[in-house]
């Protein structure tokens, strides 16, 4: 159990800057799209 819950609190810490560099990722990635069209 003890493994358990570090892990999910290991996850936890890296969702939020997983989530934050992907989205910043698709934004550059649309704005790339626009800047061609």
């Amino acid at each position: 159990m003890a493994a358990a819950t570090s892990l999910l609190k290991l996850s936890g810490s890296f969702a939020k800057p997983l989530y934050a560099v992907g989205s910043l990722v698709l934004f550059g990635i649309l704005f790339y799209l626009l800047a061609i069209f």
